[in-house]
Protein backbone atom coordinates (compact mmCIF):
# COMPACT_ATOMS: atom_id res chain seq x y z
CA UNK A 1 0.00 0.00 0.00
CA UNK A 2 1.45 3.37 -1.21
CA UNK A 3 1.12 6.45 1.52
CA UNK A 4 -1.65 7.81 -0.34
CA UNK A 5 -3.16 4.46 -0.50
CA UNK A 6 -3.08 4.43 3.25
CA UNK A 7 -4.04 7.77 3.88
CA UNK A 8 -7.06 7.59 1.82
CA UNK A 9 -7.82 4.44 3.68
CA UNK A 10 -7.76 6.33 6.98
CA UNK A 11 -9.60 8.91 6.08
CA UNK A 12 -12.61 6.72 4.92
CA UNK A 13 -11.86 4.98 8.58
CA UNK A 14 -12.47 8.78 10.04
CA UNK A 15 -15.13 9.28 8.21
CA UNK A 16 -17.24 5.84 9.25
CA UNK A 17 -15.93 6.00 12.72
CA UNK A 18 -17.34 10.16 13.03
CA UNK A 19 -21.18 9.01 11.53
CA UNK A 20 -20.65 6.19 14.18
CA UNK A 21 -20.04 9.05 16.59
CA UNK A 22 -22.68 11.65 14.97
CA UNK A 23 -25.55 8.75 15.92
CA UNK A 24 -24.67 8.61 19.16
CA UNK A 25 -24.78 12.41 19.90
CA UNK A 26 -27.81 12.33 18.23
CA UNK A 27 -29.61 9.93 20.15
CA UNK A 28 -28.32 11.91 23.03
CA UNK A 29 -29.83 14.91 21.52
CA UNK A 30 -33.21 13.45 21.53
CA UNK A 31 -32.69 11.92 24.82
CA UNK A 32 -32.05 15.45 26.66
CA UNK A 33 -34.66 16.44 24.58
CA UNK A 34 -37.18 14.09 26.13
CA UNK A 35 -35.77 14.79 29.87
CA UNK A 36 -36.40 18.10 29.15
CA UNK A 37 -40.05 17.86 27.67
CA UNK A 38 -41.18 15.33 30.25
CA UNK A 39 -39.71 17.12 33.39
CA UNK A 40 -40.42 20.77 32.40
CA UNK A 41 -43.92 20.30 34.33
CA UNK A 42 -42.57 17.85 36.88
CA UNK A 43 -40.17 21.27 37.96
CA UNK A 44 -42.53 23.46 37.41
CA UNK A 45 -45.08 21.48 39.99
CA UNK A 46 -41.87 21.10 42.35
CA UNK A 47 -41.85 24.51 42.23
CA UNK A 48 -44.99 25.20 43.32
CA UNK A 49 -44.72 23.49 46.25
CA UNK A 50 -41.79 24.61 47.62
CA UNK A 51 -43.29 28.00 47.15
CA UNK A 52 -46.01 26.36 49.57
CA UNK A 53 -43.64 25.05 51.91
CA UNK A 54 -42.20 28.82 52.57
CA UNK A 55 -39.50 29.32 50.13
CA UNK A 56 -38.71 32.39 48.46
CA UNK A 57 -38.24 33.13 44.47
CA UNK A 58 -34.57 33.43 45.26
CA UNK A 59 -33.99 30.51 47.32
CA UNK A 60 -35.31 28.53 43.83
CA UNK A 61 -32.72 30.15 41.64
CA UNK A 62 -29.43 30.80 40.96
CA UNK A 63 -29.75 35.57 40.35
CA UNK A 64 -27.78 37.54 38.72
CA UNK A 65 -25.52 38.33 41.36
CA UNK A 66 -24.58 34.62 42.42
CA UNK A 67 -24.33 34.06 38.79
CA UNK A 68 -21.23 36.86 38.51
CA UNK A 69 -19.72 35.87 41.72
CA UNK A 70 -19.37 32.48 40.35
CA UNK A 71 -18.06 33.52 36.97
CA UNK A 72 -15.10 36.12 38.55
CA UNK A 73 -14.13 32.95 40.58
CA UNK A 74 -14.17 30.91 37.89
CA UNK A 75 -12.43 33.09 35.23
CA UNK A 76 -9.42 33.49 38.47
CA UNK A 77 -9.22 29.29 38.82
CA UNK A 78 -8.94 29.28 34.77
CA UNK A 79 -6.04 32.23 35.06
CA UNK A 80 -4.15 30.57 37.53
CA UNK A 81 -4.81 27.12 36.84
CA UNK A 82 -3.51 27.42 32.73
CA UNK A 83 -0.28 28.09 33.92
CA UNK A 84 1.47 25.27 33.15
CA UNK A 85 3.90 24.07 36.43
CA UNK A 86 7.73 23.16 35.33
CA UNK A 87 10.75 21.74 37.38
CA UNK A 88 9.93 20.05 40.65
CA UNK A 89 6.18 20.88 40.88
CA UNK A 90 4.85 18.47 38.61
CA UNK A 91 5.67 19.54 35.24
CA UNK A 92 6.98 16.81 32.82
CA UNK A 93 8.86 17.65 29.16
CA UNK A 94 7.81 14.49 26.94
CA UNK A 95 10.91 14.90 24.29
CA UNK A 96 12.71 13.53 27.49
CA UNK A 97 10.65 10.21 27.66
CA UNK A 98 13.27 7.60 26.07
CA UNK A 99 10.41 5.90 24.13
CA UNK A 100 12.12 5.97 21.09
CA UNK A 101 12.77 3.30 18.42
CA UNK A 102 16.81 2.75 19.39
CA UNK A 103 15.63 1.95 22.79
CA UNK A 104 12.93 -0.17 22.59
CA UNK A 105 13.71 -3.84 23.41
CA UNK A 106 13.93 -6.13 21.30
CA UNK A 107 10.84 -7.35 19.11
CA UNK A 108 8.76 -4.16 20.14
CA UNK A 109 7.78 -1.63 17.37
CA UNK A 110 7.69 1.80 17.91
CA UNK A 111 5.57 3.77 16.20
CA UNK A 112 4.25 7.37 15.62
CA UNK A 113 0.99 9.10 14.56
CA UNK A 114 0.61 9.60 10.68
CA UNK A 115 -2.94 11.37 11.44
CA UNK A 116 -5.05 12.98 14.53
CA UNK A 117 -8.74 13.88 13.94
CA UNK A 118 -10.92 15.61 16.39
CA UNK A 119 -14.81 15.66 16.60
CA UNK A 120 -17.17 17.18 19.03
CA UNK A 121 -20.60 17.55 20.09
CA UNK A 122 -22.57 20.03 22.23
CA UNK A 123 -25.64 19.25 23.87
CA UNK A 124 -27.85 22.06 25.49
CA UNK A 125 -31.46 22.54 27.54
CA UNK A 126 -33.37 25.74 27.70
CA UNK A 127 -31.03 28.54 29.32
CA UNK A 128 -28.45 26.43 29.92
CA UNK A 129 -24.55 26.47 27.66
CA UNK A 130 -21.80 24.34 26.51
CA UNK A 131 -19.28 25.14 24.15
CA UNK A 132 -15.93 23.24 22.65
CA UNK A 133 -13.36 23.58 19.32
CA UNK A 134 -15.19 23.09 16.58
CA UNK A 135 -14.15 19.58 14.76
CA UNK A 136 -10.97 19.13 11.92
CA UNK A 137 -8.85 16.54 10.57
CA UNK A 138 -5.08 17.11 10.87
CA UNK A 139 -2.40 15.29 9.24
CA UNK A 140 1.18 14.72 10.75
CA UNK A 141 0.19 16.05 13.99
CA UNK A 142 0.86 14.52 17.62
CA UNK A 143 -0.26 17.74 20.06
CA UNK A 144 -3.68 18.84 19.83
CA UNK A 145 -5.20 21.70 22.26
CA UNK A 146 -8.51 20.25 23.27
CA UNK A 147 -11.22 21.65 25.55
CA UNK A 148 -14.81 21.45 26.43
CA UNK A 149 -16.58 23.42 29.36
CA UNK A 150 -20.41 23.31 30.04
CA UNK A 151 -22.78 24.97 32.53
CA UNK A 152 -26.45 24.09 33.73
CA UNK A 153 -29.48 26.16 34.58
CA UNK A 154 -32.73 26.28 36.43
CA UNK A 155 -33.30 24.09 39.24
CA UNK A 156 -32.11 20.47 37.81
CA UNK A 157 -35.04 19.14 38.69
CA UNK A 158 -35.73 15.72 36.33
CA UNK A 159 -33.44 16.42 34.57
CA UNK A 160 -34.04 20.00 33.14
CA UNK A 161 -31.25 22.64 32.81
CA UNK A 162 -28.19 20.14 31.37
CA UNK A 163 -25.49 21.46 29.55
CA UNK A 164 -23.32 18.67 28.24
CA UNK A 165 -20.79 18.72 25.46
CA UNK A 166 -17.74 15.98 24.57
CA UNK A 167 -14.83 15.94 22.02
CA UNK A 168 -13.27 13.06 21.07
CA UNK A 169 -9.42 13.16 19.76
CA UNK A 170 -8.14 10.62 17.69
CA UNK A 171 -4.62 9.71 17.06
CA UNK A 172 -4.24 7.11 14.43
CA UNK A 173 -0.85 4.63 13.17
CA UNK A 174 -0.30 2.35 10.86
CA UNK A 175 1.53 -1.18 11.60
CA UNK A 176 1.83 -3.87 9.03
CA UNK A 177 2.40 -7.35 10.93
CA UNK A 178 4.97 -9.78 9.82
CA UNK A 179 3.64 -12.23 11.34
CA UNK A 180 -0.17 -13.95 12.31
CA UNK A 181 -0.39 -13.79 15.80
CA UNK A 182 -1.89 -11.69 18.26
CA UNK A 183 -0.12 -8.50 19.18
CA UNK A 184 -0.22 -6.36 22.13
CA UNK A 185 -0.46 -2.68 21.25
CA UNK A 186 0.36 0.14 24.10
CA UNK A 187 -0.28 3.97 23.20
CA UNK A 188 1.04 6.24 25.59
CA UNK A 189 -0.58 9.55 25.77
CA UNK A 190 0.54 12.83 27.75
CA UNK A 191 -1.86 14.95 29.48
CA UNK A 192 -1.04 18.74 30.64
CA UNK A 193 -4.17 21.14 31.53
CA UNK A 194 -6.40 21.40 34.10
CA UNK A 195 -10.11 20.51 34.98
CA UNK A 196 -12.91 22.73 37.26
CA UNK A 197 -15.93 21.11 38.59
CA UNK A 198 -18.33 23.16 40.65
CA UNK A 199 -22.56 22.41 42.06
CA UNK A 200 -23.59 23.65 45.03
CA UNK A 201 -26.94 21.34 45.21
CA UNK A 202 -29.88 21.79 48.14
CA UNK A 203 -32.46 19.20 49.48
CA UNK A 204 -34.84 21.59 46.80
CA UNK A 205 -32.78 21.01 43.98
CA UNK A 206 -31.00 18.58 41.94
CA UNK A 207 -28.21 20.46 40.57
CA UNK A 208 -24.74 17.95 39.76
CA UNK A 209 -21.60 18.73 37.55
CA UNK A 210 -18.96 15.87 36.20
CA UNK A 211 -15.84 15.60 34.29
CA UNK A 212 -14.51 12.99 32.64
CA UNK A 213 -11.21 12.24 30.31
CA UNK A 214 -11.10 8.75 28.94
CA UNK A 215 -9.19 6.66 26.65
CA UNK A 216 -9.81 4.12 24.27
CA UNK A 217 -8.23 2.15 21.94
CA UNK A 218 -9.48 0.57 18.59
CA UNK A 219 -7.19 -1.62 15.60
CA UNK A 220 -8.68 -2.19 12.15
CA UNK A 221 -7.59 -4.99 9.94
CA UNK A 222 -10.05 -6.22 7.67
CA UNK A 223 -12.31 -5.35 10.39
CA UNK A 224 -12.84 -3.26 13.54
CA UNK A 225 -11.56 -5.78 16.77
CA UNK A 226 -13.56 -3.98 19.25
CA UNK A 227 -13.10 -0.68 21.58
CA UNK A 228 -11.11 -1.18 24.83
CA UNK A 229 -11.91 1.86 26.74
CA UNK A 230 -10.80 3.19 30.41
CA UNK A 231 -12.00 6.46 32.46
CA UNK A 232 -8.34 8.16 33.01
CA UNK A 233 -10.53 11.19 35.23
CA UNK A 234 -13.83 11.08 36.47
CA UNK A 235 -14.84 14.12 38.92
CA UNK A 236 -18.36 14.99 39.48
CA UNK A 237 -20.92 15.38 42.90
CA UNK A 238 -23.70 17.50 43.27
CA UNK A 239 -22.02 18.99 46.06
CA UNK A 240 -18.40 19.38 44.74
CA UNK A 241 -15.66 22.57 44.10
CA UNK A 242 -12.53 21.05 42.96
CA UNK A 243 -10.09 22.88 40.88
CA UNK A 244 -7.01 20.94 39.75
CA UNK A 245 -3.77 20.80 37.21
CA UNK A 246 -4.29 17.56 35.55
CA UNK A 247 -0.58 16.51 34.77
CA UNK A 248 0.43 13.02 33.73
CA UNK A 249 1.05 10.04 31.38
CA UNK A 250 -1.08 7.35 30.80
CA UNK A 251 -0.76 4.02 28.95
CA UNK A 252 -3.33 2.22 28.02
CA UNK A 253 -2.53 -1.43 26.86
CA UNK A 254 -4.61 -3.59 24.17
CA UNK A 255 -4.43 -6.91 22.75
CA UNK A 256 -5.60 -8.11 19.39
CA UNK A 257 -4.94 -11.24 16.96
CA UNK A 258 -3.58 -9.64 13.62
CA UNK A 259 -2.97 -11.41 9.62
CA UNK A 260 0.52 -11.09 8.36
CA UNK A 261 2.36 -8.90 5.98
CA UNK A 262 -1.46 -6.66 5.69
CA UNK A 263 -1.74 -3.32 7.37
CA UNK A 264 -3.58 -2.26 10.23
CA UNK A 265 -4.63 0.90 11.52
CA UNK A 266 -4.43 1.84 15.69
CA UNK A 267 -6.68 4.17 16.98
CA UNK A 268 -5.64 6.01 20.10
CA UNK A 269 -8.75 8.06 21.31
CA UNK A 270 -8.54 10.63 24.14
CA UNK A 271 -12.30 11.63 24.97
CA UNK A 272 -13.15 14.06 27.15
CA UNK A 273 -16.91 14.90 28.54
CA UNK A 274 -18.16 17.52 30.62
CA UNK A 275 -21.80 17.70 32.26
CA UNK A 276 -23.38 20.54 34.38
CA UNK A 277 -27.25 20.10 35.52
CA UNK A 278 -29.11 23.49 37.68
CA UNK A 279 -27.98 26.64 38.00
CA UNK A 280 -25.26 26.53 40.28
CA UNK A 281 -23.16 23.46 38.04
CA UNK A 282 -20.60 24.15 36.00
CA UNK A 283 -17.75 22.03 34.24
CA UNK A 284 -14.80 22.25 32.37
CA UNK A 285 -11.60 20.45 30.71
CA UNK A 286 -9.08 22.47 29.21
CA UNK A 287 -5.91 21.31 27.62
CA UNK A 288 -5.52 24.56 25.58
CA UNK A 289 -5.87 27.71 27.74
CA UNK A 290 -2.31 28.78 28.23
CA UNK A 291 1.37 28.24 26.95
CA UNK A 292 2.35 24.45 27.63
CA UNK A 293 -1.07 22.65 27.55
CA UNK A 294 -1.98 20.02 25.71
CA UNK A 295 -2.87 16.20 24.79
CA UNK A 296 0.00 14.48 22.79
CA UNK A 297 0.56 10.56 21.58
CA UNK A 298 3.57 10.23 20.13
CA UNK A 299 3.96 6.55 20.32
CA UNK A 300 2.78 3.38 20.41
CA UNK A 301 4.51 0.13 21.61
CA UNK A 302 3.26 -2.81 19.57
CA UNK A 303 4.82 -6.39 20.58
Amino acid sequence: MTTQDSLDHVQSLVQQIREESERQNAEREKELERAEEQGTAKAAATRDQLLGLGLSESDLVVDEKQAAAQQKDIDRLRKELSKSPGGDDGGFDPSQVDLTPGSAPEGVRVLRPAFASVLSATHEQTDARADAPASDWYYNNTEQNPWVWARGAGSGIAGTGVGETSIEVDFWYYFVPTAARFYGVNPYTYYRGFYIVKSDDSWYDSHYARAVVSSHVNVFQYNWKGWNSVNELDVGNDNINVNQRFDTVRNHYYSTLLGANDGAWILNRVKLWVYARGGSAFSQLDFGTGAGNYITAPYVYVS
